[in-house]
This record gives C-alpha cells, sequence and structure tokens, in this order.
C-alpha cells in the first residue's frame, strides 16, 4: 500500500490536554494531535502490509468488538467497515476531546471510559478487544490492572490484540534519553516493553500468546514515503514538549525554548526516527482467553 503524503503536521505552540485527575497520559488531545493520529494509523498500516486486525478471531453476528484507548477512532471505523451492522463496535477512552464528530454508522459507539475500571455489566461481553499505543498513558502497576479488567470483559474464546512502539525505550541520544527519563519519572511501561506485557498476559490467564512485529521493506518506500515515517516520529517527539517541562527538564534542559532548540537539532539528524531503523520498530501481542 502507498501512503497520502499531501499534509503536513504543524504542531502549535500552545497544545490541548486531557484534565482527568490522576492520569498519567501525557500527549496532547487537540486537532494537530488527531492529525498526528491520522498520519501515524496509515503509517502503521503500511508498516504491517495493510493489516489491522492479528488476532484470529472469527466474528459473527451479534458479536461485538472494544476498542481500548481509541481516540479518534480510526482503527474502529476502519474495522467497521468490513462487517456492516452485524457486529456492534464501543471505542473507549479517558476523555472524549478526539471523538469523530460528524456522523457514524449506528453499529459504532463511543463512551468516556478507562480501561482501568470497565463498567461491570460488560463482564464476559466482547469477542475482540483492540488497544494500541498506551505506552504513553499506564504505568507499570496500572497495566497489569487493565490486562485483568480486559480478560473480564472479553468472552471465553475472546482475544486481544494490543500494538505498542519502541518510542521512549532509546536513550543514547539527548532526544531519546529526554523521553526516556520523561516516561520513567512517571512509572510507564519502558524496559522490556513487549517482554514484560507478555508475561503479564500469560498470569492473568491468557494463553496462545503470540507477537507479530513489522517488516519494513525499504525498497517498497519511496523517499516521500520515508520522510512521511519519519515526520511522524518528529510530531510524536515534539508532543512531549509540555511533559517535560512539567517534569522540569529532567536534567537535560531548563527552559521550553531549550527543548525547542533540541527539537531543531533532532530535525537535522536524519537517522532519528528514520524508517526501518529501531525508532520504527513496532510489535503487536495478541492472546486468547481460554474456554474453560
Amino acid at each position: 500500500m502507498s501512503l497520502d503524503t499531501s499534509s503536513s503536521i504543524v504542531v502549535p505552540q500552545e497544545r490541548v490536554y486531557h484534565s482527568i485527575p490522576g492520569a498519567s497520559y501525557c500527549l496532547p488531545a487537540d486537532e494537530e494531535e488527531a492529525l498526528r493520529l491520522a498520519r501515524q494509523y496509515l503509517l502503521l498500516k503500511k508498516f504491517f502490509g495493510g493489516d489491522i486486525s492479528f488476532a484470529p478471531a472469527s466474528l459473527s453476528d451479534g458479536d461485538e468488538v472494544l476498542d481500548s484507548g481509541c481516540g479518534s477512532g480510526l482503527w474502529l471505523v476502519d474495522f467497521a467497515h468490513s462487517f456492516g451492522n452485524k457486529v456492534t463496535f464501543t471505542g473507549i477512552d479517558i476523555s472524549s476531546k478526539l471523538f469523530p464528530a460528524g456522523k457514524i454508522p449506528d453499529n459504532i459507539h463511543f463512551e468516556q471510559a478507562s480501561v482501568l475500571s470497565l463498567p461491570e455489566h460488560w463482564a464476559a461481553r466482547y469477542s475482540l478487544l483492540n488497544q494500541r499505543f498506551l505506552l504513553a498513558a499506564l504505568k507499570v502497576e496500572e497495566w497489569r490492572t487493565a490486562i485483568a479488567e480486559m480478560y473480564r470483559v472479553l468472552k471465553p474464546g475472546g482475544w486481544v490484540q494490543l500494538m505498542e512502539s519502541s518510542f521512549g525505550i532509546r536513550s543514547d541520544k539527548k532526544c531519546y534519553r529526554i523521553i526516556n527519563k520523561l516516561f520513567n519519572s512517571l512509572g510507564l511501561l519502558v524496559e522490556n516493553r513487549w517482554e514484560r506485557l507478555q508475561e503479564m498476559l500469560k498470569e492473568v490467564g491468557f494463553v496462545d500468546v503470540h507477537v507479530r512485529e513489522n517488516v519494513i521493506r525499504l525498497e517498497e518506500w519511496s523517499e516521500e514515503e520515508k520522510e512521511y515515517g519519519r515526520g511522524v516520529y518528529l510530531a510524536s517527539f515534539k508532543a512531549v514538549k509540555d511533559g517535560v517541562v512539567r517534569q522540569g527538564g529532567l536534567g537535560e534542559i531548563s527552559s521550553p525554548s531549550d527543548f525547542d532548540e533540541l527539537f531543531q537539532q533532532t530535525q537535522q539528524d536524519e537517522t532519528v526516527g528514520a524508517v526501518g531503523g529501531i525508532d520504527t520498530r513496532t510489535a503487536v501481542i495478541f492472546a486468547r482467553k481460554p474456554v474453560n
């Protein structure tokens, strides 16, 4: 598949964030973030050859799908197109700021809710649960709570799929180190991210745990598409600015202007966020709730 590289990401000086007490999420919730998420979504589809569903869940009439941390609902709406009105789709997020404002099909619903405390009446309700990129939202101990909640709301035999990237893991350059320090200061899951998620899934009771990593064949990418992918990474880096400032600079910067200068320097380093490198490593972990 090819990417539409015609639009660009413009990051404003003032960003809008959610105001959920106790939440660790450190990225914005505004129109520019919605644009970044849209471009990221298209990038991820290309990473995985157009695939957006990885768990071998067989959905039938009356089944329900839950998308946790749905943001603007791109995955949910895209996936729902394959099923018409036969399957019901629900997207949840701790903030409704990014929910789609236009008309959506009757079988797609959005609710403001947290994966840490899903409604009691959702027990054993869903056949498939999708969650992407909550690496900037959940603390290590919260992941265990979230996975237990996922297990509870899935039907016996239901599947969960979790997509997470390498963002925040590296610390070998200042631009990486500042994100790594931010995530660690917030108690987020950083070290051995994919391995620890697999362990948590098994501890809760999930079986048939599988991992699929993106495979990037650079010969299938145009130069424009490579630059597009790098632009998505740089926009993610830019989006952590306020989080870093609120944490006092983490020993790396002393003012917002210092971050801006670092961002300018990072833009000049063409290895940062390069498609096919470690910065674009992404994995999907999927697992099944036992029938018995």
